[in-house]
């Protein structure tokens, strides 16, 4: 509580000292730049400072100690505290403003003490983070996207001077430095974190790690990568040092099994070809298989030399025998191949040879066991020539080929296809058909595949589109079909891929130009109503409905207006519309011609307005940026009405799509507006004649009026006295007189 307290009045001596030596400025100050007209200049620095410095309570304080010592030295009359209407307008504003600055600072006070707190619990974490590696046996550092050490912590075995901005092709030697290299850059290029083991070599010293790489990204940006290395050295050693025992243990076992395995094919009959020789290599033991290898008969077999039952194969075989029985070491699985009888069948075998002795030593002769693979070696043969000519078409057809696995990961991929993706045969191979199949075509694909794959039917072939790797779209056709195994079950898909770019090309010019053509045919006849209804309309009213009930359709509008300038060029006025709200009608009637919108606009410059999109109306007249909301309209366009170069007015369209206006609809749109200009035009003249005409007729009626009035006035005059009688006057008087001859 004490040491509160002591810290309280600490911060009030501050807010007093800070208020006073403002005071003692602005006080220096009053003789030559007339503080009292700007009493509170140094207390907002006051109360900035004291805010900082003690927080709320502090700004409060000197706000209210600013305001008294204001009022009492500045503001006028001086000296004393005044509290009029214009000294509290004056008061309550300085007391808001240092409110807001008094919030400010201590939100930015509190937050720079937040910060504060984080960065030292940072520290702390960091330090724990880095004693913690240093104690293990784990190495971590990052690399900049040119593959170069940028920063390494817990290095073992060197220093970070000589592995900082270096690559591993500088470090490491060629083989250990390439496969580091392929498997960063693997990670680079597809953003796709890698694990493996790895060997390095570092001062001569053999190291092995489990390496952990992935991307380092800022802003979504990478920048290199971040690798985890663990020393995992000891382990394989351990591990190396159990392949070993492992090792042995198994050649002792199969030593063991491989000597009771003939011990009980001598005594069963085998399909294996057994036999046993004495030391002068006559035949003790044959069993059926081998006699049937042989060609020879069981029986001939028996007791006779191995020269004399094969001949032709003793200068091959006898010194492999004699070899066993002299090393006492078991020669196996040596391929043999020859000429057995009948004349001219040749065979081949897989044989092992194995010294035969007693539990003390003494050599018996040597046992035979033998596998006929003839029917393999020429299965082999075949499937190696098979596979030769399959090679051969895969890697050289013109077509894209591939195999795909059930889940549309590519297993094989020839060069045609490399070169029809953009994508190496790495790649390609890392990848499945679906991530590079144009996203709407791969519905219809995977379900022509499905079918395929449950044998639903034998194969397909459609039109779909590739996205290359350079992100252009290529138009193939696919046909595939499935590979089964001997049960008949599907083990992967067959592909073959044609690029039909340029036919799909010609395709969609020739119908583009189809399209065209019907359009502008369709406009053309459209055009020609148009143009017969125009003549039929003896009224500007006329004349706008049918440019909005014929030409919007032409143009395919969903709304449409006309608007003429009315007499003054100063307003516009719409004569006729169609598909807007009433609201939209009601409210733009009548407007002025400067008015910053699209219509006035085109009426003041003369000129066409394309609005492609509702961005486009938003960024160019905020003012009506509401409207398309309100009608639900994407587009616009706004044609003036030009007849002998003088604008008369302006055609309005309104697309429920966003639009693009291109050169050909700009035309026709030009040309309607032009047709539409010259009828309007010409309908004012006849309904200018048609008044002009009335006007006589009524001047005409009024004059023959007056003339027979003035007649009959003539011939029956009136003459008024001055005491209001009257009398008619002759009829004599009345005639003029008779010419003079």
């Amino acid at each position: 509580m004490p040491y509160t307290a002591l810290s309280s009045l600490l911060r009030v001596g501050i807010v007093v000292v800070t208020v006073m030596l403002a005071l003692i400025f602005m006080l220096m100050l009053e003789p030559w730049v007339e503080m009292s007209s700007t009493p509170f200049l140094l207390f907002f620095s006051a109360v900035v400072l004291s805010a900082w410095s003690g927080g709320w309570n502090s700004g409060l304080l000197a706000t209210g100690l600013s305001v008294v010592i204001s009022d009492y030295f500045f503001l006028l009359p001086k000296f004393e505290l005044s509290f009029d209407m214009a000294h509290l307008v004056k008061l309550t504003l300085f007391i808001l403003q240092g409110l807001l600055l008094t919030v400010l600072f201590v939100v930015l006070r509190n937050a720079k003490h937040r910060d504060e707190v984080n960065l030292q619990k940072l520290k702390a974490s960091e330090a724990r983070f880095r004693l913690a590696l240093s104690n293990s046996d784990i190495i971590v550092f990052q690399q900049d996207q040119n593959l170069c050490y940028q920063w390494i912590h817990n290095l073992q075995g060197t220093t970070a001077d000589e592995i900082l901005g270096k690559s591993d092709d500088e470090l490491f030697p060629p083989e250990i430095a390439e496969q580091l290299t392929s498997i960063k850059r693997r990670v680079l290029e597809n953003d796709v974190a890698a694990r493996e083991e790895v060997r390095v070599i570092l001062r001569g010293q053999v190291l092995y790690y489990d390496l952990l790489v992935e991307t380092l990204k800022i802003n979504e940006q990478i920048q290199g990568i971040t690798c985890v290395a663990i020393n995992t050295t000891q382990r394989q050693q351990v591990e190396q040092e159990k392949a070993k025992l492992r090792q042995s243990l198994q050649e002792a076992i199969q030593k063991k099994e491989e000597s009771l395995a003939l011990m009980n094919a001598w005594l069963a009959s085998s399909p294996v070809a057994l036999a046993f020789l004495d030391t002068e290599l006559r035949y003790v033991y044959v069993n059926e298989a081998l006699a049937t290898i042989n060609g020879v008969p069981q029986s001939q077999h028996i007791g006779r030399t191995f020269r004399e039952v094969l001949p032709q194969w003793a200068d091959q075989i006898e010194p492999i025998l004699s070899g066993v029985m002299s090393t006492k070491a078991p020669l196996l699985n040596q391929e043999v191949k020859g000429e057995t009888y009948p004349s001219g069948v040749y065979r081949w075998g897989l044989v092992s040879y194995y010294p035969v002795c007693l539990p003390d030593g003494q050599l018996l002769g040597v046992g035979v066991t033998g596998l006929d693979i003839t029917q393999k070696k020429l299965t082999e043969q075949a499937l190696s020539k098979s596979e030769a000519l399959f090679r051969a078409m895969f890697d050289q057809a013109a077509l894209g080929i591939a195999l795909i696995s059930l889940d549309g990961q590519f297993l094989q991929v020839n060069p045609a296809l490399c070169r029809l993706t953009g994508y190496s045969d790495e790649e390609l191979i890392q990848m499945r058909f679906q991530d590079i199949t144009y996203p709407d075509d791969l519905v219809n694909d995977w379900n022509h595949a499905q079918r395929v794959l449950t044998q639903e039917i034998s194969s397909y072939s459609l039109e779909k589109r590739y996205i290359r790797k350079d992100g252009s779209m290529i138009w193939v056709n696919l046909t595939s079909s499935a590979v089964c195994n001997d049960e008949g079950e599907a083990q992967y898909a067959f592909g073959i891929v044609e690029d039909i770019s340029d036919r799909q090309l010609a395709l969609q010019e020739t119908q583009q130009a189809k399209q065209a053509a019907e359009m502008a045919a369709n406009r053309t006849a459209r055009l020609q109503s148009i143009t017969a209804a125009f003549s039929e309309a003896l009224t500007p009213q006329q004349v706008a409905d049918v440019v909005v009930n014929q030409g919007i359709g032409a143009l395919g509008a969903v709304a449409g207006s006309v608007v003429l300038i009315e007499a003054g060029g100063k307003s516009l006025k719409i004569i006729e519309a169609i598909g807007y709200p009433d609201s939209i009608r009601e409210s733009w009637t009548s407007f002025p011609i400067t008015a910053n919108v699209p219509i006035a606009v085109a009426a003041r410059t003369g000129k066409p307005i394309f609005l492609e999109n509702i961005a486009a109306l938003a960024s160019q007249y905020p003012a009506i940026a509401n409207v398309p909301y309100l009608t639900g309209n994407c587009a616009f366009a706004c044609i003036p009405l030009i007849v002998e170069q003088q604008t008369i007015g302006v055609l309005g369209l309104s697309f429920a799509q966003e639009q693009e206006f291109t050169d050909e609809n700009q035309r026709f749109m030009l040309t309607l507006a032009q047709q539409a200009a010259q009828a309007i035009a010409r309908a004012q003249l006849y309904e200018a004649e048609k008044n002009a005409r009335a006007a006589a007729e009524s001047a005409n009626r009024v004059k023959d009026e007056f003339l027979t009035v003035l007649s009959h006035e003539l011939r029956t005059p009136s003459i008024r006295f001055w005491d209001g009688q009257s009398y008619s006057a002759p009829a004599s008087i009345m005639k003029p007189p008779s010419p003079k001859h």
